[in-house]
């Protein structure tokens, strides 16, 4: 603007709420004003509102000062609101002062101050404030006069303000220390009035440089409702809180007594939750806990002989016993129900014994980059995971089996014979797991190391990903049944990653096989498919190169709820269904799939039909839609049998065209946990033939199929 100054004389009552990105009333540009690093006013003095009798300002955040003299012309340091009656500054986190400029403000007629919400307001102004008759300043909108936080004076504006400062983190419910640095500065300081955060809810430390505990020793006393803990990025922390020097009195007291969400997030010098020399600890409300990259943190809860203990050893020299385990006997979690640990290398996640109750109530679990761990329960756990429903092992790079090896009574798990009673046997039974993801393991072989039997009897979602030891999905335990000569057969059977009894997958609907180099069989054993996955709608296999077919015609029979079915970048697989060996099948067999809608076949080289079983067995498709066939150059035929296929549908013939590579990067970053059920494996290419087909499969001239041959 081309003018000096504005003034609305007759503007009695300005209100300015919500306006986030708003720091000045009116810009007048300047190359002085161009030139400002210091923080900018929302009034200076070229803006007059003599008459102004009402000014409030609220939920305005970049506002950091609200009025401030600045010219060099002015001969008297002196700012007067000789109208102003009512102030109300509500929910301004970045304000620091009413006025920062060493000048005196005069307030002849103001009488009511209303402040609330401004967490970094340390004074009013740096110079003289004159105001008669203001005898309070509001810190509620309540009235009631008896409460004695509704309002507070000092004997002036600027004490009162500097007692407001900390006195009114008594309303306050949500605290994040960086928003107030004014508070960091004074943090650890015994100036600090703890009694003040008797209301606080939710607490966050982040960022903090130069302390060795998130929480004072004084303020654990004054935080019974404290409901969430989120402890981030500080650099030199060590441990949440002291607890060493406590005294048995205090120690009888629950410790945070409605803590239920606790997040201990990138703080690279953590030891521990806390050092404690009393027996235990028991958080009795903690429902969640996050531990995610914090590397030097051994245990959750220690003392200072077993830390040092375990210090002054070298990885090398530490045997299973001296390991210390992140969690032990010392902490109590009784209804803990979501535990996730990511990118921590502890050698082990839990000791054999345990406090009673804890992780009994145990609901959702996630293990991801923990390089260290060569399994994650010790078998003592297997009793408090019964109301388990999501387990999550991703990436780490050292486990080799779930659970770990133990020998019950003297047996020897590494007796690979199945002539015992299944009572015998180590069982691993989970009554409430839906979903399952075991993914980026590159030794994993087996759950479980020794002969052992599984029961799932809910699990809805497998995934397998990543997992370049396995060699066999699942096989079934025979037990007694099995005669001597079948027993000695076993013993050359690849181990399975589950040992199934009786039960099996009965509820598993969708099963995502990816990245199994060594996988060569989904299943052995004498039951049909039908009895293990009956209930299997999605079946998803790639970049299983060890996969000459995927199931036997008689299994096929069995996938009578199959909806959809996607084979991808399989190298060496030649038939999907196959007739092999001894298996007995009907001459005039029906492998019926009701409810196939899709059916998708992409990058198989050496694929040269989809089944292939005697001339008279019948495939039939009743609910197909969709066929996608890709990358397929050496099919000759869909099935060398009869097929029935009587609802039109839409096959795609898909011929890669050149293509850049500007979507590498993209394919190759870490997904994330949100979306991990669905991996691109390929590019799609685009598609040069699209056939609207009705009718069956096999009449699809062959000439078509070799003149994909000769495009590739």
């Amino acid at each position: 603007m081309g003018i000096h100054s504005v003034e609305f004389p007759s503007l009695l009552e300005l209100q300015i709420d919500d306006c986030p990105n708003m720091k000045r009333f009116i810009s007048i540009s300047s190359s002085q004003d161009n030139i400002h690093t210091n923080p900018q006013p929302l009034f200076d003095e070229k803006v007059g509102t003599p008459n102004l009798m009402t000014l409030r300002v609220s939920y305005c955040h970049n506002i950091e000062e609200i009025i401030r003299h600045v010219g060099e012309d002015v001969k008297e340091n002196r700012i007067t609101f000789n109208q102003l009656k009512n102030l109300e500054l509500d929910d301004l986190p970045s304000l620091t002062s009413f006025c920062l400029g060493n000048c005196t403000l005069e307030f002849p007629s103001l009488e009511r101050v209303f402040v609330r919400n401004c967490r970094n307001m340390k004074t009013f102004s740096e110079g003289v404030v004159c105001a008669p008759k203001l005898k309070k300043v509001q810190v509620t909108k309540k009235e009631q006069e008896e409460d004695e936080w509704c309002s507070c004076w000092e004997g002036n504006l600027n004490s009162t303000i500097q007692k407001l400062f900390v006195v009114g983190f008594h309303d306050i419910k949500d605290l994040k220390l960086s928003q107030f640095p004014h508070l960091k500065e004074i943090w650890h300081g015994q100036a600090l009035n703890v009694s003040i955060f008797s209301n606080l809810r939710s607490l966050g430390v982040d960022n903090c440089t130069n302390m060795l505990s998130a929480i004072p020793a004084n303020l654990l006393r004054c935080l019974n409702n404290l409901e969430r803990l989120k402890v981030r990025n500080c650099d030199s922390l060590e441990e949440v809180f002291h607890l060493e020097d406590v005294n048995a009195d205090e120690h009888f007291r629950p410790l945070f007594p409605k803590l239920y969400e606790l997040e201990l997030i990138d703080l690279p010098k953590l030891k521990r939750f806390c050092n404690f020399k009393w027996n235990i600890i028991e958080l009795l409300s903690l429902s969640s806990l996050w531990i995610e990259n914090c590397p030097n943190m051994k245990t959750f809860i220690s003392n200072s002989t077993s830390i040092n203990l375990a210090e002054n050893m070298e990885p090398q020299e530490m045997t299973s016993a001296d390991v210390q385990p992140l969690f032990d006997e010392k902490v109590a979690l009784p209804i803990l129900r979501q535990l996730t640990i990511i990118c921590m290398d502890n050698l082990k996640i839990w000791q054999e014994k345990l406090t009673l109750d804890s992780f009994c109530n145990l609901y959702y679990l996630r293990i991801e980059n923990c390089n260290k761990l060569s399994n994650i329960f010790p078998w003592s756990m297997l009793e408090r995971l019964q109301n388990l429903d999501d387990l999550r092992v991703v990436c780490c790079d050292s486990v080799q089996e779930i659970f770990e090896l133990r020998a019950l009574n003297g047996w020897d798990t590494h007796n690979r014979t199945t002539t015992q009673l299944p009572e015998t046997i180590p069982s691993f039974v989970f009554p409430q797991l839906t979903f399952l993801i075991l993914r980026g393991l590159p030794r994993l072989k087996s759950f479980y190391p020794g002969v052992h039997i599984s029961e799932w009897p809910v699990l809805k979602k497998l995934v397998v990903w990543e997992c370049a030891e396995v060699e066999l999905l699942a096989s079934e335990f025979f037990g007694l049944q099995e005669t001597p000569a079948n027993s000695q057969h076993d013993i050359n059977v690849p181990q399975p990653l589950f040992s199934i009894y009786k039960i099996g997958f009965r509820c598993l609907e969708d099963l995502e096989l990816s990245t199994l180099p060594k996988l060569l069989h989904l299943w052995k054993g004498k039951s049909k498919l039908s009895q293990v996955f009956q209930n299997l709608t999605t079946l998803d296999v790639s970049i299983c190169d060890g996969l000459i077919n995927l199931v036997t015609l008689a299994a096929a029979e069995s996938l009578v709820k199959l909806a959809r079915m996607k084979i991808a970048a399989c190298g060496k697989m030649e038939k999907v269904i196959q007739q092999v060996g001894a298996e007995v099948v009907e001459e005039d067999s029906i492998a019926t799939f009701n409810q196939l809608q899709y059916l998708g076949i992409d990058c198989l080289p050496s694929l040269t039909c989809f089944c292939f079983g005697r001339s008279k067995n019948k495939l039939e498709f009743p609910s197909l839609e969709q066929v996608v066939v890709r990358e397929c150059p050496n099919m000759e035929m869909f099935s060398q049998g009869i097929l029935e296929t009587p609802r039109p549908h839409k096959l795609l013939i898909g011929v890669p065209e050149e293509q850049d590579d500007s979507d590498d990067d993209d394919d190759d970053q870490k997904e994330t946990e949100d979306n991990f059920s669905r991996k691109r494996v390929l590019k799609t290419p685009k598609l040069r033939k699209v056939l609207h087909w009705e009718g069956n499969l096999n009449s699809i001239p062959q000439e078509f199929f070799k003149d994909i041959v000769r495009i590739n």
